[in-house]
């Protein structure tokens, strides 16, 4: 690691206690709206990222192998440089919120960000 860096990252797995196939990839599209943590494909750069393990990485696997090895509700988080307590806040956030926000919502959010970027 380079030694310029204050901070170090790291890379978190958890699973999601909430029942049913739509929560953890909920809760990471909720997480992502705070705007701390990115959604990310993969873990590279300096800033906080967010996955759903199954869609991005098991994408293909069979929800039967994903559920007797335990990884359906698996979600990844890349811990970059941001401020501890900002990431904190993000998380006790999308914890607090990613049962209310309806999938409208997240749709909303992607367009009004994508449109920001001139994508």
């Amino acid at each position: 690691m380079a030694t310029s860096y204050k901070r170090h990252g790291s890379l978190l797995s958890f699973r999601l206690a909430e029942e049913g196939e739509e929560i953890a990839p909920q809760f990471s599209d909720t997480l992502a709206t705070y705007e701390i943590i990115r959604y990310a494909l993969s873990f590279d750069g300096l800033c906080s990222k967010v996955n759903h393990h199954k869609s991005v990485s098991e994408y293909f696997t069979p929800g039967e192998a994903l559920r007797r090895n335990g990884i359906e509700q698996l979600v990844r988080l890349g811990v970059g440089v941001e401020d501890c307590d900002d990431l904190c806040a993000a998380l006790n956030w999308a914890l607090h919120h990613s049962a209310r926000l309806s999938d409208e919502d997240r749709n909303a959010w992607r367009e009004s960000r994508a449109a920001e970027r001139g994508l």
